[in-house]
């Protein structure tokens, strides 16, 4: 049984680049165009994957994030041995805020409100000239025009979770005074 996760070149791009991390074809902190291209790669080889192997079950990042229930019925479905998938555990994960609990959730618009617009454009640059790839993963280019949209929302949800950990906080502190 293999199972294949994709996840838009977007979001890829900018997380492997803020973590400086290297992969097919490129190398640590390297262009956005050189990591789309090591995308591209790597998509082409979970597409031969797919067509060449026997008992592939294929989704993207962004089903499992957005349809975590459907998802995991397909995993348990694709390997029977499997008893049951806790559909709402929270793990400790590594992202943007630091070492936080979180349960599967889709980060996608939180990173890709990181790029630029010229990021964007050097994505889009690498994407334009393997159509089939998009194509195939069922992606759609980003515009650069709805770019601010997600700054906006990064922003206004960074301000959110910054009021709920001082609010926390505060509470925290009152609880601590009225059990002393």
């Amino acid at each position: 049984h293999f199972i294949v996760m994709t996840r838009s070149p977007y979001a890829y791009c900018e997380g492997t680049n803020r973590r400086g991390r290297s992969g097919l074809g490129y190398k640590s902190n390297d262009t956005f165009g050189n990591i789309t291209k090591g995308w591209i790669r790597e998509c082409n080889y979970q597409i031969e994957n797919i067509k060449l192997l026997n008992n592939v079950l294929h989704f993207t990042y962004e089903e499992f994030t957005e349809n975590t229930d459907h998802i995991i019925d397909r995993i348990l479905c694709f390997i029977p041995d499997l008893d049951t998938l806790n559909k709402t555990a929270s793990f400790m994960i590594h992202s943007l805020q630091g070492w936080i609990e979180r349960p599967v959730t889709n980060l996608n618009p939180v990173q890709i409100a990181r790029l630029s617009d010229e990021n964007i454009a050097e994505i889009n640059r690498v994407l334009s000239k393997h159509p089939e790839i998009m194509a195939f993963f069922r992606y759609e280019y980003l515009d650069a025009a709805y770019n601010p949209i997600l700054r906006v929302r990064l922003i206004l949800s960074r301000l959110y979770t910054q009021y709920i950990v001082r609010t926390l906080q505060r509470l925290s502190r009152r609880v601590k005074r009225l059990v002393q």
